[in-house]
């Protein structure tokens, strides 16, 4: 067996698809650094099915992945595959190549294949095991695994000769018998254990079984007087409710002969009042007309007289209006005249109020230049005066200035003495403080020095029962959990439970049957179709889509009881309901059988359970349905078969005879009847479990909480010892705390009195320099005094001449301002004059136009009022005469509706008194119903309690009752047998079962001890095997390997010898292993006495020697020889050559004495950054 062929796609560096080709002897793969030739090697490891993401020099597995460069983008994939020549079927598999790959997607999502078959990483480790291949062997040796023997201490060394010998899979099993011993011994502790907790329980159980049994002996007597009593009232209330059945017979009788009779009252009546209601209208449309006939003739009187009016009043307006307009024509032609004479009055004076204007502007800009030049005269001045008055203050400063610092200067000096003497006497009182506090700071120490030890006592307990106040917390909430989930689960299989009782999801009529049957009314009804089957859970779909409403149907035990049934349903209009009796329904199996099809699970009808009884009615309903495993297969059934079968599809789907297909999504996922009865039994197991559990977990608990109180006794114990430590170190601390402020104290005080002192010094100098400046400044404001003065003079002549100009020049524009508001007035006023003259005869103008419209509108009014007249007085006439037929045609009307309504009225009043009898009657009905309803509703409450309490119907209930002949007294007895029940206290019902089952569950376990005795004995010896065997084939390999490195270090090394030593002889399982050398010309040594490229070699040595004693199908290296000098390397080289007769080498070097010795050369190298790719190598490039 050997490697033939490596295909590389999307790993590390290797982007593209590389394949290698390796040939029996020896092949190198060579490049520069950094060129990916390690990922060859890592990609093998890989394969083979190395998990460390560590060994893979990466930091997760994704980055195996091609993660992508500057050019590439990154891969989503990345595989590796690895054939290998089987020809001497060393793997146990039929074929000449055996392939092995690895596929990881950046999803996380990961693959092997072996030949393309899909497999499992263990399949992998499998087809490894004891080949020399995979993790414990030696197929490939990297530059670690030579640092590694180097490195290794000599116990851990004894790992290479463990991995030659193969006795791992030895301590695999001595460790998988230790686990075995430690569960065994836990487990013999456990049941000790729960042999000593049985113990305890089983007397208390022995007691309470005991009182359990009286419970139940005096609870059957109990519930022989009740149901007996229950019958008794029932019979009773049966006697009542026929009584009051049979008068409300009589009274419903009474009523409906009074109903018949007020009916044909209330036809005649309703015949009346239609009639009234047509006289009504009609008296109503003739009332109407007459009154609409007289408001017009109204109307239209009262227009004509208006019109009148309006006549004679528009006739008097024309007359005023012909005298208004004649004044009004001769006042326009007035008013004409006038507004031309101040037209031209006005446009003269304007021309003068504009030469006037120009001149005022003029002479307006010559006074506001003079009053610039006045003003800034005044600003110049302003300025003199405060530079002036700042003089004069500067001046005063000056002098108290002067003044002040000789003071103070004097009163520095007498400062700065006291200060150096109280600095002297601080210095000397804290040094002393610091002194103290030494003294306090050693006292504290030791004595935390000394609590620290006892708190580490009392941190130790804590924390001890910290963890377990945690683990309890966990124990405690795994509880929790447990009884949340049992009362959960008793919740659900309670809320189904009680669903199936009331018959939830029935129909109408089959509810309805089933509580008749529950109460012994209807006697022959074994039960719906769901309740007598059972199916299995994957079927239930399947089933309950091909039965559909069938599950509901009843199964009789004859014909006879089902007619009975349906009777009921309809005398009491209780709905419908389909029934199967057991005599008459008949069913039968298909004629062709389907069983041969490809994927038909069989018929329906025998892949449910049911009792053999009901064959008959379970081949009715599913003799001839086939289940089929998917749609697709009972599709291709039907068209090969003619579609003459009924199928149905695990999922439901169905196909009837015809080739009609039913199918598609459920709306809602929910279990239907049969899946309720499955939930339910499911459930049941459950909460037995839960409850056994809890059980087992409150006896754990408690246990625990026994052993936290001893723990928090000692604690407290510790805790009391607190106080002492407390109270000293409090002294300490105080004592040090008054040291430290009064120390804090007196080094600020000297600080600050040094601040101060400082401060004092530099105020002394500043005060100097202040004095000479303030000195040299007095001097300057003198000399700045006198020439402020001479240009006070010269600033008051100029201003008095600018004075003088601006009055003359206001004088002079007063004048000309006067003249220009005159001429102003005087054209403003002549333009508002004829403004006003030409709005009035506009206005007037207007009003003549007006006037003669108004004039002809009222003489085209007085026509139309002349006309209107005329026409309205004939109309009056006319309906005048309309009206008086009118009014005696309404007084016939009248009469006649006032009869109707008498007749009405008369028999309103019959229907009245017989409604009122009628409703007599009915309220005497309603009261029987009351109690009647009453009556039913103790008869419905008895028969309920028979179910509930006694579990039985009314006719079973007689059949068990006793005859009570004295009733009070019975009472009085249940009364008494329920105080004697109730002073027994709680009762615990499972006490006898649980009894027993402890018994028994205590004989077994004490029988169960023996056995795990023996299997403890049993696993000691297996061990002691194991042992035996790893120490013999451990004693074996190393002298093997042993005389092997003797032979491949002369070999090596040209001469020279080498040898392995034990640092324990005696004990092979756990002696060390040291490598003892002694190269050619130098005297025997250890291994880390060696030179560098010496040790190298060794290791190498021991190397080669293992895999002589251990062979390899193939070996990779990968730069192990990266430390030897050229001599070494020929060596290293001659040696592969010999040994490739016997392995293939597959070497990773760029080492040129190695690759002289390859067959073959593989180059890698890296074209574009990041991506690694197989180049061609010309050997005389390299050798």
């Amino acid at each position: 067996m050997y490697l033939k062929r490596l295909e590389i796609q999307g790993f590390k560096s290797f982007a593209d698809k590389v394949e290698f080709e390796f040939p029996s002897g020896i092949t190198a793969i060579v490049g520069p650094n950094g060129s990916g030739k390690s990922n060859v090697v890592d990609s093998i490891r890989w394969v083979l099915g190395e998990q460390s993401v560590k060994n893979l020099r990466g930091s997760k597995m994704e980055d195996v992945i091609f993660a992508g460069s500057a050019d590439r983008r990154p891969l989503g994939m990345a595989q590796v595959s690895l054939t290998l020549d089987n020809s001497a079927r060393i793997f146990d598999l039929d074929f000449e190549e055996v392939t092995v790959s690895r596929r990881l997607y950046r999803s996380g999502e990961s693959e092997y294949l072996i030949n393309k078959a899909p497999s499992r990483l263990k399949d992998i480790q499998e087809l490894f095991m004891d080949t020399g291949l995979g993790r414990e062997g030696l197929s490939i040796i990297s530059q670690g695994k030579v640092d590694e023997i180097l490195s290794l201490k000599p116990e851990d060394r004894r790992g290479l000769i463990e991995e030659a010998a193969g006795i791992m899979k030895y301590k695999y099993r001595k460790r998988e018998a230790e686990r075995k011993l430690k569960d065994t011994e836990e487990h013999l502790v456990r049941v000790q254990d729960i042999i000593s907790e049985l113990e305890e329980r089983v007397g208390p159980l022995e007691e309470q079984a005991e009182k359990a049994k009286q419970y139940r002996a005096g609870k059957q007597e109990l519930d022989q007087l009740e149901l007996s009593l229950e019958v008794h009232d029932i019979a009773r209330n049966q006697v009542q409710e026929k009584q009051l059945l049979e008068k409300k017979t009589q009274q419903e009788d009474q009523m409906a002969q009074q109903a018949a009779g007020l009916s044909s009252q209330d036809a005649e009546l309703a015949q009346l009042r239609l009639e009234f209601q047509q006289q009504e209208a009609l008296f109503q449309e003739q009332q109407q007309a007459f009154y609409d006939l007289q408001n017009q003739l109204e109307r239209r009187s009262n227009r004509i007289q208006s019109h009148e009016q309006l006549l004679e009043h528009t006739v008097e307006q024309m007359q005023k209006l012909r005298g208004e307009l004649a004044m009004q024509q001769a006042e326009a032609a007035a008013l004409k005249q006038k507004e031309e004479e101040r037209q031209q009055q006005a446009s003269q004076a304007e021309q003068l109020y504009r030469q006037q204007q120009a001149l005022v502007e003029e002479q307006h800009k010559q006074l506001q230049h003079l009053e610039a030049q006045l003003s800034q005269a005044a600003a110049e001045q302003e300025r003199h005066k405060q530079a002036v008055f700042a003089n004069m203050q500067e001046q005063a400063r000056n002098h108290n200035t002067l003044q002040r610092l000789e003071h103070e200067l004097s009163g520095s000096g007498r400062s700065r003495e006291k200060m150096e003497e109280k600095l002297a006497q601080l210095e000397q009182a804290l040094a002393e403080q610091k002194q103290y506090g030494l003294e306090l700071t050693e006292q504290r120490n030791a004595l935390r020095e000394e609590q620290e030890q006892h708190n580490q006592a009392v941190a130790a307990l804590e924390q001890e029962v910290e963890q377990r106040k945690r683990q309890q917390f966990l124990m405690r909430q795994e509880l929790n959990e447990t009884q949340a989930a049992w009362q959960q689960q008793q919740s659900k299989a309670k809320a189904l439970q009680e669903l199936e009782e009331s018959g939830e999801g029935y129909q109408y009529g089959v509810k309805s049957v089933l509580e008749q049957k529950n109460r012994g009314k209807l006697e022959g009804i074994i039960g719906t179709v769901s309740q007598l089957i059972k199916v299995p859970q994957h079927l239930e779909k399947a089933i309950e889509t091909t039965m559909g409403v069938s599950l509901q149907n009843l199964v009789t035990e004859n014909d006879q009881q089902a007619q009975e049934a349906i009777a009921y349903l309809k005398k009491n209009k209780k709905g419908r309901a389909t029934f199967l009796p057991l005599n008459t329904v008949k069913g039968q199996r298909p004629e062709e059988d389907l069983s041969n099809e490809t994927n038909v699970l069989g018929l329906a009808v025998d892949l449910i359970q049911f009792d053999e009884k009901y064959e008959t009615i379970m081949l009715h309903l599913l003799g001839k349905v086939w289940v089929i495993g998917d749609l697709a297969s009972a599709v291709a059934i039907g068209k090969k078969r003619g579609f003459h079968h009924r199928m149905v599809t695990i999922d439901g789907e169905l196909i009837t005879p015809g080739g009609a297909l039913t199918g598609g999504n459920h709306e809602k996922e929910r279990g239907g009847l049969l899946a309720r009865q499955r939930q339910i039994a499911e459930l049941e197991v459950e909460v037995a479990r839960l409850a056994e559990k809890m059980e087992q977990q409150n006896g754990q608990l408690d246990q625990y909480y026994a052993q936290t109180g001893q723990k928090k006794d000692e604690i407290a114990t510790l805790h009391s010892q607190d106080e002492v430590f407390i109270r000293r170190a409090a002294q300490l601390e105080q004592q040090l705390n008054q040291q430290e402020k009064e120390t804090s104290r007196l080094s600020r005080e000297l600080e600050l009195e040094r601040f101060n002192l400082e401060e004092q010094q530099t105020l002394l100098q500043e005060q100097q320099t202040a004095l000479a400046a303030e000195t040299v400044r007095q001097v300057e404001l003198k000399e700045q005094e006198i020439q402020l003065a001479q240009q006070a003079d010269s600033l008051e002549q100029q201003q008095q001449r600018l004075q003088q100009q601006q009055k003359k020049q206001q004088e002079t524009n007063s004048q000309d301002r006067v003249q220009l508001a005159t001429a102003q007035q005087r054209w403003q006023m002549l333009a508002q004059q004829a403004a006003d003259e030409a709005q009035r005869l506009a206005a007037l103008q207007q009003t003549l136009q007006a006037k003669e419209r108004e004039q002809n509108q009222l003489a085209e009014r007085k026509g139309q009022y002349e006309q209107e007249i005329a026409s309205n007085s004939q109309l009056v006439k006319e309906e005048q005469a309309q009206l008086s037929r009118q009014n005696q045609q309404l007084m016939v009307y009248r009469e006649t509706r006032q009869q109707t309504q008498e007749h009405i009225g008369a028999l309103e009043d019959g229907v009245r008194q017989k409604r009122q009898q009628q409703e007599r009657l009915r309220e005497q009905k309603y009261q029987l119903e009351l109690h009647l309803n009453k009556v039913q509703s103790y008869l419905s409450g008895g028969y309920r309690r028979l179910a509930q309490n006694f579990d039985c119907t009314y006719e079973e209930a007689q059949q068990k009752a006793i005859v009570l002949e004295n009733v009070p007294q019975t009472q009085k007895t249940i009364q008494q047998l329920k105080g004697q029940l109730s002073r027994l206290g709680e009762i615990n019902f499972t006490a006898i079962e649980e009894f027993e089952q402890v018994r028994d569950r205590l004989q077994f376990l004490q029988t169960q001890i023996g056995d795990l005795q023996e299997a403890r004995q049993s696993l000691h010896k297996v061990i002691a095997e194991m042992e035996k065997i790893m120490a013999q084939k451990f004693a074996e390999t190393y002298q093997e390997v042993n005389a092997r490195f003797a032979e491949v270090f002369q070999s090596m090394f040209g001469g020279g010898q080498a040898h392995l030593e034990l640092s324990e002889p005696e004990d092979y399982l756990l002696t060390g292993i040291e490598i003892v050398a002694q190269p050619p010309g130098k005297k025997e040594q250890v291994l880390t006495l060696l030179s560098g490229g010496e040790r190298a070699m060794t290791a190498i040595a021991l190397l080669f020697s293992l895999l002589t004693v251990k062979p390899s199908p193939f070996c990779i290296l990968d730069e192990i020889e990266s430390a030897l000098d050229d001599v070494n390397i020929d060596r290293f080289a001659r040696f592969i050559r010999e040994y490739a007769e016997k392995t293939q080498f597959i070497i990773i070097s760029h080492r040129k004495g190695t690759m002289e010795a390859a067959d073959v050369l593989y180059g890698v190298a890296m074209e574009n950054k990041g991506v690694s790719r197989l180049m061609s190598v010309k050997v005389s490039d390299y050798v």
